[in-house]
């Protein structure tokens, strides 16, 4: 008796620790990605698992932080993992100031560390990825790199950050392969930053990649990563999981940071944060062949139109102003009005009236949503444009397959129609200069590939003008990311309108969102958008290849 009292005791005091550690962990996930804590080892049909380590790395703690790396990852195979998932720089923390301060935190290939997850992954057969300060031991040169070890314990991708820390790190080479093929499909790497601007998760997307991994040291603050993260996963089709790190760095507050997993489609499965180390797991649902499923990113992929993007590849390091490059109008301020009608018609006496009443403001520039060509008066348009020196961008539906992109002014009017096969050649699209601005008007569907956004800014472009029909918050969010690349981007649609102007840093956009109907009136001040610099270290071959390349990297 006195025995069955004690294992009973001891059984109990196990499952109160299970519960203490993982109990505190905030998250939210959908009903497709299901949060599984039993400690026996299933693996779940058609599901691949997959554990986020969010981790409280202490600053330059190399003990503590390699021994609570060693027990989450040996708990998460312990659950059945298939694939776990450490943050970025795990091992020694974040925040460095010179090659000397990382030198006794940057670990080479046969550190301890890498040995036991070796260890681990082979005993559990489970691939493991985990971010780290690398020392390569022939040059002592050192990077911020994931390493991925897989389960048969062997290190098989190392991937070295490209947007990598100034202060000590090198940055990786644009065509580095940052990929491994497992039994579910191929998945990619980017860590933190390397997701900020677009063609770096597009490159992953050509390489193949249906499952991108990131770790992550990015703390809360203006920008919230998870926006930024739907919006790759959404323009690319891939899934992304996104390993964030908690705990306070040497000048970072991470405690509330957050890992989340999207879908192609850019839902959310998962997200989770807690102010020590947490082990969240999740599932990510695979196809009836057991496989990740790549027809979203295949599908986006096929659209891509290079012919477009030829200007993404110009180097603009030396030149930080555009405006005398371009012989673009001096910057300053731009009026620029949303005219959102009610029930698609065009007031054009409100909109006269409106032109009377701030004409002192200087020139006026409206941007009307996509509308249908029996509910467009052009002629009224040139004359109003005539009459008050003002500007027009509008999208005409002439029929299923034929729409007209306008831009109109007082001397001209220029036009890009959709499903007009002669127009399909080398940057074919209305950019005209306007008061303080050069503005372009350009296809939605088009503009959800990053590299025509880039190519716009590199080519001098301040604001971009995207008439649609209706706006929702995934048809806003793909269009307010592109504004990190040195663009305002402005949306009008039958239901509200929206401008995004470009962050500083890897700070929060600065938005301005109108709902209902009417005129909204809305202020851009060009010298923002034409200060431009550029995440230059692209593979430009891949980008700008005409076909897909994920053949020759299989």
């Amino acid at each position: 008796m006195v025995i069955l009292l004690t294992r009973i005791l001891k059984i109990t005091l196990v499952v109160f620790i299970i519960f203490i550690f993982a109990g505190g962990c905030t998250q939210k996930q959908s009903h497709v990605g299901a949060i599984d804590y039993n400690l026996q080892k299933q693996r779940t049909e058609n599901k691949l698992k997959i554990a986020f380590i969010h981790l409280n790395v202490r600053h330059k703690n190399l003990e503590i932080n390699r021994q609570n790396i060693i027990e989450l990852n040996r708990k998460a195979a312990d659950q059945g993992a298939d694939l776990i998932l450490n943050p970025e720089l795990s091992l020694s923390g974040y925040s460095f100031s010179s090659r000397d301060d990382i030198a006794e935190y940057a670990i080479s290939k046969d550190d301890c560390l890498l040995t036991s997850l070796s260890k681990i992954a082979k005993e559990h057969g489970a691939y493991i990825i985990i971010g780290l300060a690398e020392r390569d031991d022939v040059t002592w040169i050192y990077y911020n790199s994931a390493i991925v070890i897989d389960p048969d314990g062997r290190r098989i991708c190392t991937y070295r950050k490209i947007n990598a820390e100034s202060r000590w790190a090198c940055p990786g080479r644009a065509d580095q392969e940052g990929f491994f093929d497992t039994q579910w499909g191929r998945v990619g790497l980017l860590i933190c930053s390397d997701t900020y601007y677009g063609l770096l998760p597009r490159s992953m997307a050509l390489k193949g990649v249906d499952l991108l991994l990131v770790p992550a040291n990015w703390p809360p603050g203006d920008l919230d990563p998870g926006d930024l993260w739907r919006a790759r996963a959404m323009e690319n089709g891939f899934f992304l999981a996104a390993c964030n790190r908690t705990g306070q760095d040497l000048i970072m507050d991470c405690r509330k940071s957050v890992s989340y997993l999207f879908d192609p489609a850019g839902d959310l499965l998962f997200e989770g944060s807690n102010e020590d180390s947490c082990l969240f797991m999740a599932e990510i649902p695979l196809d009836q062949n057991g496989k990740l499923a790549g027809i979203k990113r295949q599908t986006i992929l096929a659209k891509r139109n290079p012919l477009f993007y030829r200007s993404i590849y110009l180097d603009r390091r030396l030149i930080s102003d555009l405006t005398d490059y371009y012989k673009l109008p001096q910057p300053g301020t731009l009026n620029l009005e949303f005219i959102v009608p009610e029930d698609g018609k065009i007031d054009y006496a409100l909109i006269e009236n409106n032109m009377i009443k701030y004409r002192n403001k200087g020139q006026l520039f409206y941007l009307l949503p996509e509308m249908r060509a029996d509910d467009f008066n052009l002629n009224k348009v040139k004359k109003l444009a005539e009459k008050y020196q003002a500007g027009f961008a509008v999208a005409v539906k002439r029929d299923k397959s034929m729409i007209d992109y306008l831009l109109i002014t007082n001397t001209e009017t220029l036009k890009y129609t959709i499903g007009d096969s002669g127009q399909d050649t080398e940057f074919p699209f209305p950019i005209i200069k306007f008061g303080t601005a050069q503005i372009a008007i350009v296809p939605f569907d088009y503009f959800k590939h990053s590299e025509l956004a880039l190519a716009l800014a590199k080519t001098g472009c301040d604001l971009v003008l995207l008439p649609i029909q209706q706006l929702d918050f995934k048809k806003g969010l793909s269009a307010r990311v592109k504004s990190t690349e040195n663009i305002a981007v402005a949306v009008c649609a039958n239901n509200g309108a929206a401008l995004y102007m470009p962050p500083e840093g890897h700070l929060l956009w600065e938005k301005k969102v109108c709902k209902g109907t009417g005129i909204f009136p809305c202020e851009i001040d060009t010298v923002k958008t034409r200060e431009k610099s550029f995440q230059d270290r692209v593979d430009f071959e891949l980008i700008l290849g005409t076909q897909m390349h994920t053949d020759k990297h299989r």
